[in-house]
């Protein structure tokens, strides 16, 4: 009378232990994906703050000025925004455009300024009251 189940341990099988690496290898390379998504995604959000604090320095500007928005953004240094800002918004593929002209009794919709983003192709789009808005170029 022979039992086998305790004769001998089971183990793995060559070609089980490739297949459980190449699974780890998949989900690794899905985690690194999804990393890489969320890096963008953080850039995009950190960009949109700047392009608001931006429109926030020349809506304050303009409150100074009898509601005057700046005739360029380099007005806005040393006084309304630190110089700092500045070279970290400098990217000489996607500068930022500025629409000078603009008055704090203009429509409140008028376009003030855009920045394109890398990570999706959208451009940000600030106005003159304050909203960001992403949108396809």
């Amino acid at each position: 009378m022979s039992d086998s189940s305790s004769t001998k341990p089971k183990r793995f099988g060559f070609v089980f232990s490739l297949l459980a690496i190449a699974g780890i290898a998949i989900i690794g390379l899905s985690l690194r994906h999804g990393c890489n998504l969320i890096d963008e995604k953080a850039r995009a959000g950190m960009q949109v703050n700047r392009i608001k604090q931006l429109i926030l320095a020349c809506r304050v500007y303009a409150e100074d000025h009898n509601g005057e928005f700046p005739s360029s953004l380099e007005v806005l240094h040393p006084d309304y925004i630190d110089q700092h800002f500045f070279h970290a918004m400098e990217d000489p593929d996607q500068p930022v455009v500025y629409y000078p002209g603009n008055n704090a009794s203009d429509d409140p919709r008028s376009l003030l300024l855009k920045y394109p983003l890398a990570a999706d192709g959208k451009t940000a789009r600030g106005y003159t009251n304050g909203t960001v808005m992403l949108e396809n170029e």
